[in-house]
């Protein structure tokens, strides 16, 4: 398939769940970023009041030739549609079918519209809780419905990229945080995100747990950049179809609640008080480290800091939820 060689440099690219948390940072990250045309999928019909003038295709999930509609002259597809894990856990039917068969039916019109790349936004959780390193190559022993859908998910990427019809990336994404597009996305469940608005709105912070369970944070800004660098890179040097995404070295919730608790003062000069569950031995959590070697070979390099991220998320915080003076 020939694009010539002006598609390079501008591609026509289509974002689903380009509304979401993941999403509408990435719609802006790649309109402020890069010179690529953007365009977000969304059944929403609300999302074109989130989409700050970025054109929105509808996607009906249900119809097939929308889907195809959806996918004409498109150079990338980046699929982010999908259920959270709350959603998925109370539904499983329900996140089999949005996890796993839409996937497949956008994964179909794009090869049917000649998309030349598709990328798919998977998660960490497919492999379950496991110690030891975590490479791509470990075994997928996720059981939560949120984990075995998106495995159905990526099966159908891997399949259609192993047979040729489509370069197929599967991205396995760790705990992405920052602050959200508009205040109406829905991340508020999240643990950084919901120390933040704690901070803001309750002038203190309290864990559910002991915070002893270590965790993979990426700042969202990386996490973007880590998917635009996949729309760049030549398919020569994609030598693999799988990838982590997330950070060098893992966090505790506690430690993670120190780093917003610290920040919270270095931008207010208040201390909060952190509260936490009384310890708990038996919770002595897996010790893992999640390899991300792939994408550092490959050339792909952080920049993002966490405590410039929890900044960002907490000056949202108080912007959007702070005590009015």
């Amino acid at each position: 398939m020939h694009h010539g060689y002006m598609k390079i440099n501008k591609m026509n690219i289509l974002i689903t769940g380009g509304t979401g948390y993941l999403g509408g940072r990435l719609v802006q990250w790649l309109t402020e970023n890069t010179s690529h045309s953007i365009f977000i999928g969304s059944r929403k019909k609300e999302a074109v009041s989130f989409s700050q003038g970025t054109p929105v295709i509808q996607t009906n999930w249900s119809s097939q030739e929308q889907l195809e509609v959806a996918c004409n002259n498109m150079d990338v597809v980046i699929h982010l549609a999908a259920m959270d894990a709350i959603q998925s856990a109370k539904d499983p039917t329900g996140a089999f079918e949005v996890n796993s068969q839409y996937t497949t039916r956008l994964l179909n019109a794009a090869v049917k519209k000649n998309v030349s790349r598709f990328i798919y936004l998977s998660t960490a959780h497919v492999y379950g809780q496991q110690s030891g390193v975590i490479r791509e190559s470990s075994i997928t022993a996720g059981t939560h419905p949120y984990a075995t859908s998106h495995k159905a998910g990526e099966d159908a990427v891997l399949a259609a990229n192993a047979i040729g019809d489509i370069k197929g990336i599967v991205l396995r994404l760790s705990n992405s945080f920052g602050a959200p597009a508009h205040k109406d996305v829905n991340c508020w469940t999240l643990l950084i995100p919901d120390l933040c608005k704690q901070a803001v709105e309750k002038n203190k912070l309290v864990l559910t747990s002991d915070g002893h369970q270590k965790r993979n944070f990426i700042s969202i800004k990386d996490a973007c950049r880590a998917i635009n660098f996949f729309i760049d890179l030549s398919n020569e040097n994609i030598s693999s179809s799988i990838f982590n995404i997330g950070s060098k070295e893992n966090r505790s919730v506690l430690e993670m609640a120190q780093v917003v608790q610290s920040r919270y003062f270095a931008l207010t000069g208040l201390q909060l008080p952190l509260e936490r569950a009384a310890s708990n031995t038996e919770n002595e959590s897996v010790t893992y480290r999640y390899d991300i070697e792939l994408l550092i070979n490959l050339g792909f390099l952080f920049t993002e800091h966490i405590e410039s991220t929890v900044d960002e998320l907490l000056i949202f915080c108080q912007k959007n939820y702070g005590k009015r003076a």
